[in-house]
């Protein structure tokens, strides 16, 4: 494990983001459960079964969910900020993709 907190900018992919995501957890060493209660403790929801699914999967989390991830992962509002603004290029560029039929569905 390093010591630099894992961040977003190098993903080209929802793939890959999503791994950032799994580095970040990893990173925190807090396990699914542990990130759920923390994220109660700023009033907010983020179930670990949810969570789970979303690490497990290809494409990218909703903004909010996101946020509250790398919140209770120990971001402040900075890195939640970077977190969400690589989350939303890479949305740009799929619906750019998609749009000039060049995308993975086509």
């Amino acid at each position: 494990m390093t010591n630099t907190q894992p961040g977003p900018d190098s993903a080209r992919t929802p793939a890959e983001f999503v791994t950032s995501m799994r580095q970040l957890r990893q990173w925190t060493n807090l396990s699914y459960r542990a990130l759920e209660r923390r994220a109660q403790v700023f009033g907010a929801s983020l179930p670990r079964a949810t969570l789970a699914g979303v690490l497990n999967r290809q494409d990218l989390p909703r903004e909010e969910l996101l946020a509250v991830f790398v919140r209770a992962c120990g971001g402040d509002a900075a890195t939640v900020e970077t977190w969400t603004l690589a989350r939303k290029r890479l949305a740009v560029d799929l619906e750019g993709l998609a749009a000039s039929g060049t995308g993975p569905d086509r």
